[in-house]
């Protein structure tokens, strides 16, 4: 049950930036990934996050599995490639004499 502020954001940012003001809009005490990106979108020049938040923004368990997936589908990839290209040598070699 909370406030969404991201109107808010969006009004000040947008007083900020008509008048050229230095200031900076920062916003802290999130606990949700979806609140820093809603807030940085509205306008939000910085967001505080703790450690943990900050970790798991940058180190997805999906993120990990996705990319061992997409290396493996190469390495799939890769060794039919191989194979295709010696049998292509084998039937030149075969045409040839």
């Amino acid at each position: 049950m909370g406030y969404n502020v991201c109107g808010e954001i969006r009004k000040l940012r947008k007083v900020l930036d008509d008048f050229e003001l230095k200031a900076r809009i920062i916003i802290g005490s999130t606990r949700e990934v979806l609140n820093v990106i809603e807030w940085l979108e509205a306008g939000a020049h910085i967001v505080t996050v703790t450690p943990d938040l900050l970790k798991g923004m940058i180190v997805h368990p999906y993120s990990k599995e996705t990319v061992q997936e997409f290396l493996r589908d190469a390495k799939k990839a890769e060794e039919l490639l191989k194979r295709k290209k010696e049998a292509m040598d084998n039937d030149r070699h075969r045409s040839r004499r």
